[in-house]
């Protein structure tokens, strides 16, 4: 029974991931030739390669350890302290839950120096478009499964957390672009590429906030949030000139393996791992 359960769920994760591919790709073909044909200059033949090289190594290590993880969450499962029925009630509370975790581990990649090692990939573009979806953190797939484990003990099934993580994952996508404007009075609620563009720029007064996912309103009562008041410049200053995709994926590890190096104490080995980047 329990193995059947994990092989719907790789079923399900699979079919969910080439939909993301699908989507993902038919939004950078349309937004490369609207590119070509209005001059926009939205994208750089260089960055989209690095983009590609980064997306197929995070592929490779999301899907040699999908297994293990679902396999995780699966024995967890039986251990749910309700039964919950799907339900469009269910799966409403599902999608706050699970958009909440987003911001949590969203905010922590950013707080946390190993967890930033892995996302600071994502922010590594010195462009923004559809392919900034490319650069997904290296090993982020173990992270956000930790993330659902309450879900789990709580009694949500797993494919549940996983279809609800998919629509949140597909709904950020959109929000990558450079050229969409203002949503009006929905940015109260949900975010929008006005919203995410600021998340992804240098900008000092921009660095570290409108972390959301779906929804903005995590930012708004958190204190993260942050609206336009200078044209945001993308990228990270450290990854200026670095044009090696293996290089920008190892820069931060590097960085903090070299630190652990010249530790001297536990409280130096605790801050390099897990103190704030720089």
């Amino acid at each position: 029974m329990r193995n059947d359960i994990l092989s719907r769920n790789k079923r399900t994760m699979g079919t969910l991931t080439l939909i993301q591919g699908v989507v993902l790709g038919s939004l950078i073909a349309a937004e490369s030739i609207a590119s070509c044909v209005y001059n926009l200059g939205l994208y750089e033949k260089r960055d989209t390669l690095i983009s590609v090289v980064i997306a197929m190594v995070s592929a490779t290590i999301v899907f040699s350890t999908t297994g293990f993880f679902l396999g995780v969450l699966t024995v967890l499962s039986s251990y749910g302290l309700f039964d919950i029925d799907v339900s469009w009630k269910s799966w409403a509370a599902l999608l706050v839950l699970c958009d909440i975790s987003y911001y949590a581990i969203h905010v922590l990649s950013h707080k946390v120096r190993f967890l930033w090692a892995s996302h600071m990939i994502h922010h590594s573009s010195h462009k923004l478009n559809f392919t900034t979806n490319l650069r997904g953190p290296v090993v982020y797939l173990s992270f956000r499964m930790v993330f659902w484990t309450p879900m789990v003990l709580l009694g949500f099934a797993p494919t549940m957390i996983i279809v609800t993580d998919t629509v949140i994952q597909l709904y950020t996508v959109v929000c990558h672009s450079h050229t969409m404007g203002k949503w009006g009075p929905l940015e109260w609620i949900m975010n929008s590429p006005s919203h995410h563009r600021l998340h992804h720029a240098c900008n000092p007064e921009y660095m570290d906030r409108n972390f959301g996912g779906m929804f903005i309103i995590w930012d708004r009562l958190f204190g993260t949030i942050v609206t336009a008041k200078e044209k945001p410049v993308y990228g990270l200053r450290e990854t200026v000139g670095v044009k090696n995709p293996f290089a920008l994926i190892l820069l931060e590890w590097k960085g903090m393996f070299k630190d652990l190096r010249h530790t001297h104490s536990l409280r130096d080995v605790v801050r390099s791992i897990f103190g704030r980047p720089g």
